[in-house]
Order: structure tokens, then sequence, then C-alpha cells
């Protein structure tokens, strides 16, 4: 029996070890977040409030600078800063200013006179969004992620018609959710719809690497059960590898919504390996094991 045979075979209630511990740690980061900001996670002002500032300009702004006077003027208000660049060109077009708790009115002749730019219709917009539609929207993305873990489920339990199996699906999915906003939140990340989005992309995903590895596991009877799991781990592994390149090569674009997209999606994928090939697969092994003992 080879070392990782081994592993698998004989340890894996060890394995579970891996994926409890991030559970723990990410359940802790994300009840510590949320006991000082009241929120699990950061949110963008089209989620929280807040008012939204495109500057148009061909000038580099100094972003650090610019967000140290704002924050010196509006200490109640969060603000982040991010740049505007043609997709293509990589030039500069400008800067767009996130902050909540202000008004347009309150922060556009300071801002004139911290950049150096008399502001005119041409290269100034605002946006201002109620905190109540932002909490609004946010609440139905988030009936809308439970909501598609309850298709998931349903899905899930029909095609199988086992419990433990089922379970074993769901709980990975949602162990990677978990996982992944608790990243997220260490990282100081700010989700937008764009990022609601993504997360609901990687629970598809998630969904498909988990029910890759079971089909193989209990529906297919050639060979033992390392080697219909080693069988699933190479295709899925494949996948997941691609999608990973591919997430890479996206973070290098100048779009701040891509951007957001593939950071999700790439710290997702990171923990599928973990949630799916050591949580999952561990879990299929000690119940087709109990199974035999019965």
């Amino acid at each position: 029996m080879g070392k990782v045979e081994d592993i698998y075979m004989n340890h894996y209630k060890k394995l579970l070890l891996l994926p409890l511990l991030l559970l723990v740690i990410s359940l802790s980061v994300l009840s510590i977040n949320y006991f000082k900001t009241n929120s699990f996670i950061k949110k963008d002002v089209s989620l929280e409030g807040g008012i939204s500032i495109t500057i148009n300009s061909e000038k580099k702004f100094d972003i650090e600078q610019i967000k140290q006077k704002l924050e010196k003027e509006f200490p109640q208000s969060d603000i982040s800063i991010r740049e505007l660049a043609d997709f293509s060109t990589g030039k500069n077009l400008g800067i767009v200013i996130d902050m909540s708790d202000v008004k347009a009115d309150q922060v556009t002749e300071k801002l004139s006179e911290t950049i150096g730019i008399k502001f005119t219709n041409e290269n100034f917009s605002v946006e201002e969004i109620g905190s109540s539609l932002g909490a609004s929207f946010f609440k139905q993305m988030v009936i809308a992620v439970i909501f598609s873990l309850l298709l998931m489920a349903i899905a899930v339990a029909i095609m199988f018609k086992k419990l433990i199996p089922s379970v074993a699906v769901i709980s990975s999915i949602v162990l990677e959710l978990i996982v992944t906003l608790a990243v997220l939140s260490i990282i100081d990340f700010r989700i937008s719809p764009a990022g609601i989005a993504a997360l609901l992309m990687v629970m598809g995903y998630s969904i498909d690497t988990d029910i890759l590895l079971t089909t193989r596991v209990l529906k297919r009877e050639t060979g033992t059960v390392f080697e219909r799991i080693k069988g699933a781990t190479k295709t899925g592994l494949t996948m997941t590898m691609t999608t990973i390149a591919v997430s890479i090569l996206m973070l290098l674009t100048t779009s701040s919504v891509l951007k957001q997209i593939f950071t999700i999606i790439l710290i997702a994928l990171i923990v599928d390996i973990i949630t799916t090939w050591v949580m999952n697969a561990s879990l299929l092994i000690w119940y087709l094991a109990r199974k035999q003992k019965t």
C-alpha cells in the first residue's frame, strides 16, 4: 500500500481534523468581525450605502495621500479608492472614490481642493445610494445564496438517496463558503454584487467536484475505493488547476469588477481542494467503512 493510499484509507479520521480546524478558525474570524463591525465582511457602497464619486482624468493621482486626507476630514466614513484604466492599453482614465456615511455636497469642495482639479460635468460624477437600499439589496443576495444551497441539497438528496453522502456534499460547499468569506475578511476585502455573483459561481463549481467524487466512489464498482478516489482526483484537480491558472491571469486585468470576481474564485478554488479531496473523500471512506461493518 502506497503512502498516500495508507493516509487516506487508514488515517481518514485524522484528515478530517484539517477542515475542522479551518472551520473553527473561520467562524472565529467571522464572529470577531461581526462583533466589531456588525457585519461578517466589509461591503462596498453599492451594498452598504453612501456615495460613489467618479473622477475622469489622465492625471496620475497619489491614491494613498488622497485617502489619508479624506479620512482625516471624514473620520466616520469608510473610504476606498480605486484607479480606472483602459482595459487594452492600461492608460490611466481616473479614479473612483467610495465613501459611506457622507453626502455628496459635504465632500465635493474638499475633494476638489485635495486633488487640485476643478470639477465639471465632463470630469466629475457622483452616485448616491441610500443605506436602506443597499441593505435591502444585500439581504436579497444572501437569500439567493441560501435558496441556491437549499436547491442543491434537494438535488443531491434525490441523486444519491443516501443521507451521509448527501450531507457530505452540502457540508463541503458550506465549509468552502465560510472559509472563503473568512479569508476575504482577513485581507480586508470589500464585497460588491459582483462578489456575491462570484460566490454563486463558486458554489456551482464546488458541487461539480463533489458530485464527481461521490459518483465515482459510490456508483462505480470497478477498482478499490482508493483507486476510484484517485481517478476522480486526477480529473477534478485538472479542472481546478486550469481554472486557477485562468483566474491568476484575469487578476492582471485593469477592471476592478473582474479582479473582484476572480480574486474570490481563486481563493475558493484553493479552499475547494481541501473541502472536496480531503474532507468529502474522508467522509466517504468513513461511510463505506461503517457500511461494510454493518
